[in-house]
Parts: C-alpha cells; sequence; structure tokens
C-alpha cells in the first residue's frame, strides 16, 4: 500500500484600488490516498481522496474609499 497525495491551490487576484489593491491571495490544501496495487496482476485499487480539508474562508480586505463586492 502506498500513499498518493495532490496539492490544490487556490489564488484570489484582488482588482480595481488602483496603487492600493492587496497583493493576491494564495493558499494549498493537500489530499491524500491510499493506492494498493495486485501483487499478481499489478493491477491498482485507489482509495478514496481525504475529504477532512478545505480552504479557510478569506475576509475581503478593507480599503477606505473602496467597498468590496464579496464580504468573503
Amino acid at each position: 500500500i502506498t500513499t498518493e497525495k495532490k496539492t490544490v491551490n487556490e489564488t484570489i487576484h484582488y482588482q480595481g484600488a488602483g496603487n492600493q489593491t492587496p497583493a493576491d491571495h494564495t493558499a494549498s490544501v493537500e489530499f491524500t490516498r491510499q493506492v494498493s496495487t495486485d501483487a499478481v496482476t499489478g493491477a491498482k485499487t485507489y482509495g478514496a481522496w481525504s475529504a477532512d480539508q478545505s480552504f479557510d474562508a478569506v475576509k475581503s480586505p478593507e480599503l477606505k474609499g473602496y467597498t468590496a463586492d464579496k464580504a468573503q
């Protein structure tokens, strides 16, 4: 049995505030699953991807004179 890993990336790109525009927000989450290989046939059986990870909510930055179209 081996473990397979997959990294998923999230990027939130802010725009429209000129030189006050915040930098992009980036985050990563890693998912894993078990892989079993049959010793005779070499056939692989895959388990379910781990489901306990998720991206945290990101509060929109507050800038004087600007209103975000989404709070999170």
